[in-house]
């Protein structure tokens, strides 16, 4: 028998300010998602867009949809 890698839940290991909550529980029900998965979606396109910046600009992306609106919201977080 080979041995599973254990995921961690990503809501045990990071905190998510209540702005972006809900701008992912959008995303997960315009995607059909769970909220696990759509947090999980948004770190990766996050992550990515870092590595090369033409990710960026090409496409829907995501991670930087949701930091644009939580921008615009001009709440502290």
């Amino acid at each position: 028998m080979k041995k599973q890698k254990k995921m961690r839940c990503v809501l045990r290991c990071i905190r998510i300010p209540h702005e972006i909550d809900h701008k992912i529980n959008q995303i997960c029900e315009d995607r059909e998602m769970n909220y696990s998965q759509c947090v999980r979606m948004f770190i990766s396109q996050g992550i990515k867009a870092g590595e090369t910046q033409e990710e960026d600009r090409n496409g829907r992306n995501v991670a930087g949809d949701v930091w644009a609106w939580a921008n615009n919201q001009n709440h502290t977080t």
